[in-house]
């Protein structure tokens, strides 16, 4: 186990304390013990840290020149590693090193009542691990970790309505900015710090790029919680908007997104149903006339209208004028009935044509 002895000197000669800190697990244990010996130093305080004490009872045995430490858990449970567990104050003493601050006989009992002996591989080092913030740097550091992490963020809020991506892009900008601001020096320490503590800053430009992505993909994931409740009877009132998903979904690129596979998944989960609609619309159109088709438009006309807010309303519109043209050509081209049958359908066309150019501009 990878032990961090920090050693404080104070401002007499020959005091210091010295704080132990795991840098690695100390697996769990119902009982915990080790010893430290002194050359040419005295104890003058021996405790563990508080932050290790939760239903643990510390005994610490203070000698001349040595403390032992025992600590007894109510149920075995492990240290994590970057946790400080035990200090020690002394006086007489030379700088604090691996020759003469000795910890020996490090052992734990297992759930089982098994003991074990640990190997200790023991750092000395002046001062805390990681530099102290300053009041500027700290508010920096409390952005970057108060950040959401790149791999788990999602398009749904936990009561599955949609979340806002801009909401989620805003704190990260705002911590890149501040980051950006500081000086070189400011930028160590907070650096520093985020990697002691297991943090990243890479999390923060990842989590700017897979929003960024998001956000230009997020147009697909609306469309498909918007047609959810859609039934295969409406599904002709829907083209528009499943002519548009099929162009859009080609044209994002979301390779961004493969650090990230909760919205992954989410978007592949859209893809499936969006898919699964653009089939049975597929299917409706063959068995349709030119008077199903010809009236579909136009009730796509009062369903574009719920639609003004979206990303992709321009789109829409313009989806819904290719159907328009597409169908008026087809029955120019090939409607049998009568002439008056054709002109009223030609006629309905053109006023839908007319509403959409009044949206347009």
């Amino acid at each position: 186990i990878d032990i961090n002895a920090n050693y404080y000197s104070t401002q007499t000669d020959g005091e210091y304390k010295i704080i132990f800190t795991t840098l690695s697990e100390i697996p769990a244990f119902q009982k915990l013990g080790f010893k430290v010996s002194l050359t040419n130093a005295k104890v003058d305080r021996a405790n563990f840290e508080s932050g290790i004490l939760t239903d643990r009872t510390p005994e610490v045995l203070r000698g001349d020149s040595s403390a032992t430490y025992t600590l007894t858990a109510e149920s075995a449970e492990a240290i994590a590693a970057k946790n400080a567990f035990a200090a020690l104050e002394i006086f007489e003493a030379q700088v604090p090193t691996a020759e003469n601050v000795i910890i020996s006989e490090f052992y734990l009992i297992d759930a089982e009542e098994k003991t074990w002996t640990i190997t200790l591989n023991v750092t000395f080092q002046a001062g805390p691990i990681v530099p102290v913030l300053s009041e500027k740097e700290q508010a920096v550091y409390d952005m970057i970790i108060a950040l959401k992490k790149a791999s788990s963020v999602s398009y749904y809020n936990e009561d599955g309505s949609m979340a806002q991506i801009s909401d989620m892009l805003a704190p990260v900008n705002a911590a890149k900015t501040s980051y950006d601001a500081l000086t070189d020096e400011e930028k160590a320490h907070v650096n520093a710090n985020l990697e002691y503590y297991n943090y990243s800053l890479e999390n923060m430009e990842t989590l700017s790029t897979v929003l960024n992505t998001m956000d230009k993909a997020k147009g697909l994931i609306e469309i498909a919680y918007a047609l959810k409740a859609v039934s295969a009877d409406d599904i002709l009132e829907y083209q528009f908007i499943l002519d548009v998903y099929q162009a859009k979904k080609v044209e994002i690129d979301t390779t961004a997104l493969s650090v990230n596979p909760v919205a992954t998944l989410e978007l592949e989960t859209a893809d499936a149903a969006v898919s699964s609609m653009k089939e049975t619309l597929d299917t409706k159109l063959v068995s349709s006339d030119f008077e199903d088709k010809t009236y579909a438009c136009g009730d796509q006309i009062d369903v574009i209208q719920s639609f003004n807010t979206h990303v992709y309303y321009k789109d829409y519109l313009t989806a819904l004028n290719t159907q328009v043209e597409a169908v008026k050509k087809d029955i120019e081209d090939n409607f049998s009935g009568r002439a008056e049958s054709k002109e009223n359908l030609l006629n309905h066309l053109a006023s839908y044509t007319d509403w959409i150019d009044s949206k347009r501009h």
